[in-house]
């Protein structure tokens, strides 16, 4: 039941989905399963109205953040997933400038967690692409900046 595992499956769910869309079976093991159905919005709804918070507010929230994003993106199909969409790409522009420090540094100063959470912010890039639904200039300012400071902490 942790937020950023919550979040990291439904993005497996909706990656999945779309690698099986050329197979004629895919809709039954998704929207036309309630199991799946049940679960997707179950996911999206621990998301909704239990953020992180404290030490956790960092890499975890930006995970929980991302994947209510991309499931509310890739399953439109209930009644909040507009405004669940919406609050979230929010969101994370704003945890973008946030945790983003003006050198490119990650909040949480380690480098492990700065590839993470350049990961999840070129996700919600992509996503909000394929959306049709770009993040602002300084959102992708952050994540240009954070692969810069990324790439100078890199050896050979």
């Amino acid at each position: 039941t942790s937020g950023i595992e919550i979040g990291l499956r439904l993005i497996s769910f909706a990656w999945t989905r779309r690698l099986l869309a050329g197979w004629s079976g895919h809709a039954a093991l998704f929207e036309q399963s309630e199991l799946a159905c049940d679960q997707i919005y179950r996911h999206q709804y621990y998301l909704a109205n239990m953020p992180s918070h404290g030490s956790s507010s960092n890499n975890h929230l930006i995970a929980e953040l991302l994947g209510l994003y991309v499931g509310a993106t890739a399953f439109p199909w209930f009644t909040e997933s507009a405004d669940w969409s919406e609050r979230s790409g929010h969101g994370l522009a704003a945890e973008a400038v946030r945790q983003v420090f003006p050198d490119g540094i990650s909040r949480e100063q380690a480098s492990d967690y700065h590839g993470f959470v350049l990961e999840m912010f070129m996700v919600a890039a992509v996503e909000a692409l394929a959306a049709d639904r770009p993040f602002s200039p300084s959102f992708h300012g952050a994540i240009a900046r954070m692969a810069d400071a990324w790439a100078a902490l890199l050896d050979v």
